[in-house]
């Protein structure tokens, strides 16, 4: 895994590793959480898919509930 540009605010140093503030589970050095896209590296937490597209949407944002365009 290759970590983002920076490390991620959601987590606090413990003892033996990091606790990630989102899912409060405890990881040590190397260690990815529960969801799979988070893991410690150096003592910080990193998210795997940082900066790049997780999701995609086909449909533009101007068009209305009944599908015309406004």
């Amino acid at each position: 895994m290759k970590p983002g540009s920076t490390a991620s605010p959601y987590f606090c140093r413990v003892s033996g590793g990091v606790e990630c503030t989102l899912c409060r589970r405890r990881l040590r050095e190397g260690a990815v959480g529960a969801c799979g896209m988070r893991f410690n590296l150096g003592g910080a937490l990193y998210t795997a898919a940082y900066g790049l597209s997780t999701a995609a949407e086909s449909r533009p944002m101007e068009i209305s509930q009944d599908g015309v365009w406004m």
